[in-house]
């Protein structure tokens, strides 16, 4: 079993550039396959006017949010993949992130929704107590 120990800044570093020198053909190709079509979709919409294509743009815009769980959950793979001593492939790459878009969105979705109440209730709450306490004098 390795070792488990602090790192230092520079241990990291030197670490994350190995894992990106070795395998930047396989992120490369990763990003250009999964980001390929929202990224063009985009562009297109962008490039005749976005008010002639607001379908174009919406649907370019989940495709993108998808595509980044994906890239997201294959980039992972890559790097497991390098610290457990294994050859890193694209198509498991792509295979995982597949697998793994779904519970990714839904996790996205749980902490949009937590993120959302943390700001919604104290406004919420704030909307009704400030006129409250400025009606009876309590700010003041």
């Amino acid at each position: 079993m390795a070792d488990l120990r602090p790192m230092g800044v520079g241990e990291i570093l030197d670490g994350a550039l190995t894992i990106y020198r070795r395998h930047f053909i396989t992120f490369v190709a990763l990003g250009v396959i999964v980001l390929g079509l929202p990224v063009v979709l985009t562009i297109y919409a962008q490039l005749s006017g976005p008010q002639q294509h607001p379908v174009i743009l919406f649907l370019a815009a989940v495709m993108q949010y998808f595509a980044g769980l994906l890239l997201t959950a294959g980039v992972i793979r890559v790097i497991s993949d390098f610290y457990l001593g294994r050859e890193a492939s694209l198509a498991q790459a792509l295979a995982l992130g597949a697998q793994k878009v779904w519970p990714l969105f839904v996790v996205g979705l749980g902490k949009a929704i937590v993120i959302g109440l943390v700001f919604i209730v104290p406004g919420f709450l704030a909307a009704i107590a400030i006129p409250l306490l400025a009606k009876t004098g309590g700010l003041g």
